[in-house]
């Protein structure tokens, strides 16, 4: 009845989904019914209580977040372990987005959720449908995060699990052009990560394997973005020739898009390779 597509909107609850959900409950009269509508309650109170902006108290939100751990650790007992990963992804989700970015909570509530995961048996495991793209998104963002903060040594940690998982969630999806980015972006990501450490050619390779995926599923947002990647990194090898190509390349993809702002912006950074 619920799909976790649904904690990604958590941060626009209103009063009405709260309703359609304690309806839904009622007919189904489930513990997996009531321990969603439980959360569902606590991340309306966070985003109810504070609007979307950086640098608040994160105290004013702890106790909703430590109810929230609550509901994941009675979903574990009744078995339910697929809330519990969810309720460790609705956290990392309000760290990382909702209410300004707390880089070392996102990295603990994902290496949470990985450690979760690892610590269940292969019985277990297989019960949560929803793994692979959860364990990506941990994966990936704490990448993110790493990334963000110049700690490339500690951004490798996340590395194999970041592609692995993205991979996964890509090559077994029902809809391989939408999630052709969750394997995308951590080859991006690393790829740029390579490029700031000075190894660029490794760089080239990640990035070049993410345009290769990227345009069997015609992803023209997420291929911007790497020939973005890609135009940056060759700057930095000083190939201004093969830097101008990937530009050229993001051109014609904005026009395909009929993106006009952004057609303006490659076509002043063109101006200012010649």
């Amino acid at each position: 009845m619920f799909s976790n597509v649904f904690w990604y909107h958590c941060q626009i609850l209103e009063s009405t989904d709260i309703g359609m959900l304690e309806e839904a409950c009622e007919q189904e009269a489930s513990k997996r019914c009531e321990l969603n509508l439980a959360i569902a309650r606590e991340l309306k109170a966070i985003f109810d209580s504070q609007p979307y902006v950086n640098g608040l108290d994160p105290t004013m939100y702890a106790p909703h977040i430590e109810q929230l751990l609550i509901l994941g650790k009675e979903a574990h007992e009744e078995g339910l372990y697929s809330i519990q990963m969810s309720v460790f992804q609705c956290i990392q989700f309000v760290y990382q987005y909702g209410l300004g970015e707390d880089g070392e909570k996102v990295i603990e509530i994902g290496d949470a959720g990985i450690e979760y995961y690892n610590n269940l048996t292969s019985k277990q495991q297989e019960t949560i449908k929803t793994a692979i793209w959860m364990l990506s998104e941990f994966y990936y963002n704490n990448l993110l995060v790493r990334s963000y903060q110049e700690k490339y040594d500690l951004a490798k940690t996340y590395y194999e699990g970041a592609l692995y998982w993205g991979e996964q969630a890509y090559r077994k999806s029902r809809n391989p052009k939408l999630n052709v980015i969750r394997y995308a972006r951590p080859l991006l990501e690393i790829g740029e990560n390579y490029a700031q450490l000075g190894k660029l050619d490794s760089a080239i390779l990640y990035i070049n394997k993410g345009i290769v995926e990227a345009k069997k599923q015609q992803h023209t947002q997420m291929l911007l973005a790497l020939y973005s990647g890609k135009a940056t990194t060759y700057l930095y090898k000083e190939n201004y020739q093969k830097g101008l190509e990937a530009y050229l390349k993001m051109k014609d993809i904005a026009k395909e898009m009929d993106w006009h702002q952004g057609m303006i912006m490659i076509l002043m950074l063109l101006l200012l390779l010649n």
